[in-house]
C-alpha cells in the first residue's frame, strides 16, 4: 500500500512539473508584408527592368576633383542615362558593370543602383553618375547589364 501511495505522489509531482514547465508561446502565422500601391516584388521588378528599362550613353571616364579637370588618382566615373519605356514605375535599377582588360578578361564587376532616390516613372529618363575604383589593367573595355 505504501508503494502505491509513493507511486501516486511521484505521478502527481511529475504531472505538476509537466503542467508548470515553461513553453514557448505560439506564434501567429507570418504573412507577406504589404507593398506600396503599384510596387513590385523583387522578381517582378527584375523582369520589368529587363523588359522595359534601357541604358544609353554608358561611359567610363576619369573622375575629376570638384571644379577642376584634375583626375582623382585611383578612381573612375561611370556616366550614362536610363529610360523607363514601360507603363509602371520602378524604384530600383541596378547596373552591373564588368570591367575588362585589353584581352577581354573581366577584371571585376561593379553593381550600382542608378535610380538611388525616388523612382523612375513611366516614360521618364534619368542621367546617372557613380564612382568606381580604377584597375591597373583597365584599358577602356567593359560590358554592362541592367538588373
Amino acid at each position: 500500500m505504501r508503494a502505491l501511495l509513493i507511486g501516486l505522489a511521484l505521478l502527481a509531482v511529475g504531472v505538476s512539473a509537466w503542467m508548470l514547465w515553461p513553453r514557448s508561446p505560439r506564434q501567429a502565422p507570418v504573412s507577406a508584408p504589404k507593398l506600396p500601391e503599384g510596387a513590385m516584388t523583387e522578381t517582378e521588378r527584375r523582369a520589368y527592368v529587363e523588359a522595359f528599362v534601357r541604358a544609353a550613353e554608358v561611359r567610363i571616364v576619369p573622375d575629376t576633383k570638384p571644379d577642376s579637370d584634375e583626375p582623382v588618382p585611383g578612381l573612375k566615373r561611370v556616366v550614362g542615362k536610363v529610360l523607363n519605356e514601360g507603363e509602371r514605375w520602378v524604384d530600383k535599377v541596378v547596373l552591373k558593370l564588368d570591367v575588362k582588360d585589353g584581352a577581354g578578361e573581366v577584371l571585376g564587376s561593379e553593381f550600382h543602383d542608378v535610380v538611388e532616390i525616388g523612382r523612375l516613372e513611366p516614360g521618364q529618363g534619368l542621367e546617372f553618375a557613380f564612382q568606381i575604383r580604377d584597375r591597373s589593367k583597365f584599358e577602356g573595355d567593359f560590358e554592362y547589364r541592367l538588373q
